[in-house]
């Protein structure tokens, strides 16, 4: 995080989106991209308590968030940050 804090000006605006868990659906849905399968072993969903949490250290503020449902029944949070 203290990385994406150097890269923006401070007043930017740093955009996070979070992938929630499921309990009935993978980290990534079959697709006929192959290459996206590629992700399986290296994806790591992380919760949105500890991203603002890492992003209060290091100097951002947030300014909103909302949850994103879609019809394939995985769910989002987009996560606002100030610089």
């Amino acid at each position: 995080m203290r990385v994406f804090r150097a890269l923006c000006e401070p007043s930017g605006t740093l955009i996070v989106i979070l992938q929630a868990a499921s309990s009935t659906l993978g980290e990534v849905s079959p697709s006929p991209y192959k290459s996206l399968q590629l992700l399986a072993p290296v994806m790591s969903l992380q919760d949105q308590i500890t991203v603002q949490e890492c992003a209060s250290a290091a100097g951002f503020s947030l300014m909103s968030s909302r949850k994103v449902a879609l019809p394939s029944g995985k769910s989002f949070a987009v996560v606002s940050f100030r610089g």
